[in-house]
């Protein structure tokens, strides 16, 4: 993260000098701090993200509570002294909000004046969460690019202001964490759990079979075919699972509590249109299907058969490829 963000405007031809430093004001000489920042937030949400919906303030004890035009929520916690307690705080929202419902969110929207309708879908699963403040800060930064390994969409937001001799008023924004640096972070972990020996591989693959039958060593054995599919284990005994991963991207869970494979729609959202559309269909066609009331799509592992194990890792496979220009 940058520690020393500057402001400059240059000057018009024929003016004294080239360029003039705006300098840094502390958000003290606005107003009460966390208020103001809150209340421009509301007012000017582009500031956190493009067409970013803001339902209301306060709601469940949240900051600033939002949607954004992927129909995720949004989870805005304002730095209060302690880094710990922004970023713990902003964590139990988003645990708070992954158990509520699109119902519940709708109403609290209508409450708050704000129409949901224009949403197909609703996320509350996987909150998109931001922790904003006014200054740099090294505890906050770490916390989130260790939580950013484990696939959360979290990233810290540091807002300045600058005034001009003027009076005029200007902002600027930066992220800690910009995408491509998430990514790498992601990948990064995946590589760290992804390098088992062959003895792990095995005996992770026997107590899966032990639960759910043949077919997940199967589904192991086609899988390391395929060099651009990662996948790790997680979690021992009855909560055991296989996570993988196309192109640094998790697209399907394996859980053996469940004896199912899921698959997320916002996973496969996330590469080109057109292969997202042509790995649906597929999904359709091996049987795969999502229940009345969820929104993955899953199914049995234990009821497929050899050839669908082999399609599956196949399509996962060509979904990783990318698209010629």
């Amino acid at each position: 993260m940058p520690t020393d963000i500057k402001l400059w405007r240059i000057r018009k031809e024929g003016q004294e000098g080239k360029v003039v430093e705006i300098p840094v004001s502390k958000l003290s000489e606005l107003g009460p701090r966390e208020e103001y920042l809150q209340d421009l937030i509301l007012k000017y949400p582009e500031i956190i993200e493009e067409e970013l919906t803001i339902i209301g303030k306060e709601i469940e004890s949240i900051d600033i509570l939002g949607i954004n035009s992927e129909g995720r929520v949004v989870v805005i916690e304002t730095k209060r002294d302690e880094p710990r307690d922004a970023v713990g705080q902003a964590l139990d929202y988003a645990s708070l909000m992954s158990e509520k419902d699109e119902e519940w969110l709708k109403q609290k929207a209508k409450e708050k004046g704000v129409d949901l309708s224009e949403y197909e879908e609703i996320d509350l699963e996987a909150p998109v969460i931001y922790v904003v403040g006014t200054e740099p800060d090294e505890k906050i930064e770490r916390m989130v690019r260790f939580l950013a390994k484990y696939e959360l969409d979290i990233n810290v937001i540091i807002v300045r202001f600058h005034k001009d001799e003027n009076g005029e008023l200007y902002l600027t924004r930066t992220y800690a964490i910009t995408d491509e640096e998430k990514a790498e972070l992601k990948g990064k972990r995946i590589r760290e759990i992804y390098h088992w020996d062959e003895e792990s591989y095995v005996q992770y693959a026997k107590r899966l079979n032990e639960m759910l039958g043949n077919n997940v060593a199967k589904f192991i054995e086609e899988v390391k075919k395929h060099p651009n599919i990662l996948f790790y284990k997680f979690g021992e005994k009855k909560y055991s699972a296989l996570l993988l991963y196309v192109r640094n991207k998790k697209i399907l869970e394996l859980y053996a509590s469940f004896d199912s494979i899921y698959i997320h729609p916002d996973n496969i959202k996330r590469f080109e249109s057109a292969q997202s559309e042509l790995f649906v269909k597929t999904l359709d066609k091996l049987g795969f299907e999502i229940p009345a009331g969820k929104k993955q799509w899953f199914r049995s592992i234990k009821d497929m058969d050899e050839a669908t194990l082999v399609r599956l890792v196949e399509e996962l496979c060509n979904l990783g490829k990318e698209e010629p220009n």
